[in-house]
């Protein structure tokens, strides 16, 4: 499974409207970037109160780069609705 299909998996997990899941991929020098995009209506429940949803995603991405030898970092994008 790739970085971008195991952050895909996990979001659409929690957020309520997982068709507007999208995850892009870019590779360089420092490592793995994951662009996540969600559904304006989703933004509360992947951020979580005070970060604390968000910043579990990034351990769990971190942890998964760490067993296959790279960096992962995700940035979430604001939604364009």
């Amino acid at each position: 499974m790739t970085p971008e299909e195991f952050l895909k998996c996990i979001v659409k997990c929690i957020v309520k409207f997982s068709d507007d899941v999208k995850v892009e991929e870019t590779s360089d020098e420092m490592g793995i970037l994951l662009s996540l995009s969600i559904a304006k209506a989703d933004m509360g429940i992947i951020i979580g109160k005070s970060g604390v949803n968000i910043q579990a995603i990034k351990k769990i991405m971190r942890l998964y780069g760490f067993q296959n030898d790279s960096v992962i970092s995700i940035r979430v994008n604001e939604p364009k609705e």
